[in-house]
């Protein structure tokens, strides 16, 4: 039920507002002055604020000053309620942060209209930062969890991805693999050359692994690893060829020719590994294995 703080010296218009604010199915205060109104804040929080301009002991400007000071009320949407000889004097109301007025004498359906309007506008601008906070949240979760540069689920993913699989999956293979000579290409250059060689590779990835685009995974510089349920073990250097396939030709950064190999290794769970980081840890070693045997070649974790 919405709240209603009504303020005016008079007591008749006060009654007849506030009673029909309340058949309306608002909840509604009522204050004779500015000063009561201010100390029955204190314990009442409203959702807008009806308040005439013309009273003794603090006027309506003078409320208004005083509620947009408060932190606490300076959101709460403040309609005037004034007098014909006093119209003029609204846009001074509006310049203190008024957002509405209504003119004496006023119906109810004028009345009910604005208060309508009011909470409806508020409403909306709620809405509307709660879909901006939501908006950010969902950046900020996808920023936590894919790599700046690749657009890559990045290891945080990985063990999130991890856990989720093997709660389901009996068998589960790793391949971790990295470009052979990259370090030497982007030696020297700086490093907007080897964001764009992660990139490339990266893109390279994508089209021929999109129906496992999610189990793909970018760790650090020149580091990839590859979650796949296990059907056919004999299928992993199947599918180590293919990712093999997408250094063969050659890349052309910045008006450049780059040329690389690829290693990698291959663990599997829960054979070689019960949790992620040995299982990871594992796979990197069978891949230094690779490269020391001459390279661009895969090696399984005995």
């Amino acid at each position: 039920m919405p709240k209603v703080l009504a303020i005016d010296d008079e007591f008749h218009i006060l009654q007849l507002v506030a009673e029909f604010l309340r058949d309306q199915d608002y909840e509604v205060t009522t204050a004779n002055n500015g000063r009561l109104a201010l100390e029955c804040l204190q314990s009442y929080h409203p959702d807008i604020i009806l308040c005439d301009v013309e009273m003794p002991e603090m006027n309506g400007y003078e409320v208004l000053e005083q509620f947009r000071k408060n932190s606490e009320t300076a959101h709460i949407p403040f309609v005037f309620l004034t007098g014909m000889s006093a119209r003029h004097q609204m846009r001074a109301g509006m310049n203190l942060g008024a957002d509405d007025y209504l003119t004496k004498p006023f119906t109810f359906q004028e009345l009910l209209k604005a208060v309508q309007s009011r909470l409806k506008k508020t409403e909306d601008l709620h809405q509307y930062v709660e879909k901006q906070l939501d908006a950010k949240e969902k950046i900020i979760q996808t920023l936590a969890y894919r790599d700046e540069t690749t657009g890559l689920p990045n290891q945080q993913a990985l063990e999130q991805a991890f856990w989720q699989i093997t709660r389901q999956e009996q068998k589960l293979a790793l391949i971790f693999f990295q470009l052979e000579g990259f370090q030497n290409s982007a030696a020297g250059h700086t490093p907007a050359l080897g964001r764009a060689l992660m990139k490339a590779l990266t893109n390279r990835l994508r089209a021929y692994f999109h129906e496992n685009q999610k189990n793909l995974f970018y760790l650090g510089i020149n580091q990839f690893c590859l979650l796949l349920h296990i059907q056919n073990p004999q299928n992993l250097l199947q599918t180590f060829e293919l990712i093999q396939q997408q250094t063969q030709s050659p890349f052309q950064i910045f008006k450049q020719e780059h040329r690389f190999g690829l290693s990698a290794g291959i663990s599997l769970y829960p054979h070689n590994a019960l949790n992620l980081e040995n299982l990871l840890n594992s796979a990197q070693k069978a891949c230094q294995q690779a490269e020391a045997l001459g390279g661009n070649q895969c090696q399984f974790v005995l």
